[in-house]
C-alpha cells in the first residue's frame, strides 16, 4: 500500500501522524510512505529524518491525490476534502458530530473514512484515549494560569497554602479526559468534584484521593457545584454523538466573575451551553466575567507528546488497514444486521431510547424529547434518564446477552422541569451476525399523551448511530416505515 501522511493545516496543530520510526516499521513491512515536505517539523522531527527512514517527502498534492491511505491527525478541511480521490481511504480524527457536513462531503467524493475516535477494542477507544488523557491533564494547566491574575481570573492559587483555602474544581465526566484532569488537580491539592451517570466511572474518581469526591450527575447538583467552582472542566463524550449540554447558560451566568470553564469536548460541540470553537491563537473569550478556554485541538499545543503518543497506538491499527483484506477484519469492519422495527414495535408503542453496553443513552425521538418539554439544543441525552436507571439497564442488557429475547422494566425519563415520569419499558437487543449483543433498544407504552410511531420517528435529521465493539461508524436512516443502511 502506499500511505500518504500530509502536513496538518488547522491553526497551530503541530501533530503528525507517524513518528520516523513508525514510519520505518511501515517501509520495512513492504509498503510506502510519503510524507509532505516538513509534515513533522512542528513535533521535532525533521524531513530527513523521514527520508532516513525510507519515506518519500512529496508535496501537499502528491500526498493527498497520488497515494491509497491518507493517515492524518485532524479532520479534512474543505480544500484537503477536494483532494480525495474516489477509492481512498482517510484514516484520522473526523468528530463529525461537530462538522456534520463533513460525513456527506467525503461520502460524495467515494472515500472509506475511518474514524480515530470510533474504534473500539474491549469495550475501549484506544486511539482516543491518549489524546483524551493529555487534553485531561492540559485543561488543568490552562485553568490555573487563566485564574491567575494575569491570565484574567480571580487570582486563585488552585492549591493553596496552609492558612488559606484551596481552589474548588468540578469535572464534568469521569472518562479518561476527566480522570486525568480530576488527577491533576487532586495532585495539587485541590478540591475536587467529579460528576458521571456510571457508578463504576464515579468509583474510578473517587479513588483518586481523600480530597475528590465523585457525585451522579444530577442537574441541581451540577448546578451547585458549577457556581461555587473557580475552575470547570468539560470532559463529557457520547462516541459517535454530540456531547450533551450538562451546564446551562443560567449556571454560566451563576458563576463569579473571573471563574473559568475548559470545555475539552468542543470536539463534540461542547458540554457547555456558552461554549464555542477556539483554536489556539485565539485569547480566551468572557461570558458574564466567566473566561472560557473551548480549544477544538488542545492535545496540538503539545506536538511532540501527543505525536509520541499517537504514532505508538496508531501503528497496530494502520498495520491491519494496510492489508488489501482489511473489510475483512472483525475488528476494523465489523457489521451491523439491518434492523426492521416488525416485531419490534407492539402496537400502541414508540421507540424511546437507544442504549450502549453500559446502559447509557445513545438516542432518544425527538418527539419523546418534546413530549418531556427538552428541545433539540438542549442536549437531553445526557439528562433525560435517571442516573440510578442506568444500573437498571446494565441488569437488562446482562439478561440480554444471556439470551432473552426481551426484558421488561419501569424506567424514569426526566421532565425539563425537574420531575420524572415513570413508563414500563421492553428492552431488545441489536445483535451481530454471531449473536453478540452490540447495543439495545427500548419500546415502552402508556406514556401520557401517547405520541404515535410516525411522532416518534419524525424528523428530517434523525440519523444515529450504532456502533459496533470495534469499528466502523454505520449511519443508519429513520423512518416510519423502518431503519435503513
Amino acid at each position: 500500500m502506499h500511505i500518504g501522511v500530509p502536513r496538518e493545516t488547522k491553526s497551530h496543530e503541530g501533530r503528525i501522524a507517524f513518528t520516523p520510526a513508525a514510519v520505518q516499521e511501515l517501509v520495512d513491512a513492504g509498503h510506502a510512505v510519503s510524507v509532505e515536505t516538513g509534515a513533522g517539523v512542528a513535533s521535532g522531527f525533521a524531513d530527513s529524518e523521514y527520508l532516513a527512514a525510507g519515506a518519500r517527502t512529496g508535496t501537499r498534492t502528491q500526498v493527498w491525490s497520488e497515494t491509497d491511505i491518507v493517515v492524518k491527525v485532524k479532520e479534512p478541511q474543505s480544500d484537503e476534502v477536494a483532494m480525495l480521490q474516489a477509492g481512498q481511504t482517510l484514516f484520522c480524527f473526523l468528530h463529525l458530530a461537530a462538522v456534520p457536513d463533513l460525513g456527506p462531503a467525503l461520502a460524495a467524493r467515494g472515500v472509506t473514512a475511518l474514524a480515530f475516535e470510533m474504534l473500539f477494542a474491549n469495550g475501549a477507544l484506544p486511539l482516543l484515549a491518549p489524546m483524551s488523557e493529555i487534553a485531561g491533564r492540559l485543561s488543568i494547566q490552562i485553568g490555573a494560569h487563566l485564574l491567575e491574575q494575569a491570565g484574567g481570573g480571580r487570582g486563585v492559587l488552585l492549591g493553596g497554602i496552609p492558612g488559606v483555602e484551596t481552589g474548588r474544581v468540578v469535572v464534568l465526566g469521569a472518562g479518561t479526559a476527566g480522570l486525568a484532569a480530576a488527577g491533576l488537580a487532586a495532585a495539587f491539592g485541590t478540591a475536587v468534584e467529579v460528576f458521571d451517570l456510571k457508578r463504576e466511572a464515579l468509583g474510578r474518581a473517587r479513588a483518586i484521593g481523600p480530597n475528590v469526591s465523585a457525585l451522579f450527575a444530577e442537574p441541581a447538583a451540577i448546578g451547585e457545584a458549577v457556581r461555587a467552582a473557580d475552575l470547570v472542566i468539560g470532559a463529557v463524550l457520547v462516541p459517535g454523538a454530540r456531547a450533551p449540554v450538562v451546564v446551562t447558560r443560567a449556571m454560566v451566568e451563576a458563576m463569579r466573575p473571573g471563574s473559568v470553564i475548559v470545555d475539552i469536548s468542543v470536539d463534540q460541540g461542547g458540554c457547555v451551553a456558552t461554549t464555542r470553537p477556539m483554536h489556539h491563537g485565539e485569547a480566551p473569550y468572557a461570558v458574564n466575567g466567566v473566561l472560557h478556554s473551548t480549544i477544538t485541538n488542545l492535545p496540538g499545543i503539545v506536538p511532540r507528546t501527543s505525536t509520541l503518543a499517537l504514532s505508538g497506538v496508531l501503528m497496530p491499527w494502520v498495520r491491519r488497514l494496510a492489508n488489501p483484506d482489511w473489510r475483512g477484519d472483525p475488528a476494523l469492519a465489523a457489521r451491523l444486521p439491518k434492523l426492521r422495527f416488525d416485531g419490534l414495535l407492539e402496537e400502541g408503542s414508540d421507540i424511546v431510547t437507544f442504549h450502549d453496553l453500559d446502559g447509557g443513552l445513545r438516542w432518544i425521538s425527538p418527539a419523546i424529547q418534546r413530549l418531556l418539554g427538552w428541545q433539540a439544543n438542549d442536549s437531553a441525552l445526557g439528562q433525560i434518564m435517571h442516573p440510578d436507571d442506568v444500573e437498571v439497564m446494565k441488569t437488562a442488557r446482562e439478561e440480554l446477552e444471556a439470551g432473552a429475547e426481551s426484558v421488561s422494566r419501569r424506567l424514569r425519563l426526566r421532565h425539563r422541569d425537574g420531575h420524572y415520569r415513570w413508563m414500563q419499558a421492553t428492552a431488545r437487543a441489536v445483535r451481530d451476525e454471531r449473536g453478540n449483543v452490540l447495543s439495545f433498544v427500548v419500546v415502552t407504552r402508556d406514556i401520557e399523551d401517547q405520541v404515535t410511531a410516525e411522532q416518534a420517528l419524525e424528523t428530517s435529521e434523525s440519523r444515529y448511530r450504532l456502533l459496533a465493539e470495534h469499528a466502523t461508524d454505520v449511519v443508519y436512516q429513520v423512518s416510519a416505515e423502518g431503519i435503513t443502511e
